[in-house]
């Protein structure tokens, strides 16, 4: 389990934010089956809850036109929660091919406190996202430490809660490695 982030919280989404508290949690199974084929179950689940203060103007137009600093809290609520199915095959004593599927969902409730929304309620939002990957690859080596690797992801996000609306995506990408190992596999090039 990837467990190294610097906020499980999207800065494209939310800002960059100052050393949130997250919690991670995960649990995951692997099978071999035969004497070369590897299949594996994992789920994780993450969860940030972020109190802050932002900087805001506030603007008054009457009698006089006046603007001054002030301050308000944000609150920043995300759940992920992540499934992931991989298959690995070993095809002789140099080749392997695998494929995994990547389902997760992720939610957002932003809320400001002190700024009062159209309908006179707290100005806030819950956004949601859905995404689909599937990674395809092939890899050979040689004794010499010479090794190749091919694979492609497919990735189909979408969107709800967003206004204006904010279409998803869905494209493949197509990654090739070549490399050399040494030093009785300690270094990589």
């Amino acid at each position: 389990f990837n467990q190294a982030f610097r906020s499980v919280i999207p800065q494209s989404v939310a800002g960059s934010l100052s050393a949130p508290e997250f919690e991670a949690w995960g649990v995951g199974w692997d099978q071999k089956i035969g004497s070369s084929t590897y299949l594996g179950a994992q789920a994780q689940w993450l969860k940030a809850d972020v109190h802050q203060e932002v900087g805001l103007f506030n603007f008054t137009p009457v009698p006089i036109a006046t603007q001054t600093a002030g301050s308000t809290t944000e609150r920043l609520d995300y759940d992920e929660r992540t499934l992931l199915f991989p298959a690995n095959q070993l095809v002789g004593n140099h080749a392997a091919l695998g494929a995994s599927y990547r389902l997760s969902q992720a939610d957002l409730d932003q809320a400001f406190s002190g700024i009062p929304s159209p309908t006179g309620s707290e100005l806030s939002s819950d956004v949601q996202a859905i995404l689909h990957q599937v990674r395809l690859y092939a890899l050979a080596y040689n004794s010499a430490g010479w090794f190749g690797q091919f694979d492609s992801v497919w990735s189909q996000q979408s969107n709800q809660g967003y206004s204006p609306d904010l279409p998803g995506d869905d494209f493949w990408q197509f990654n090739v490695h070549v490399g050399r190992r040494f030093f009785r596999r300690h270094a990589e090039v």
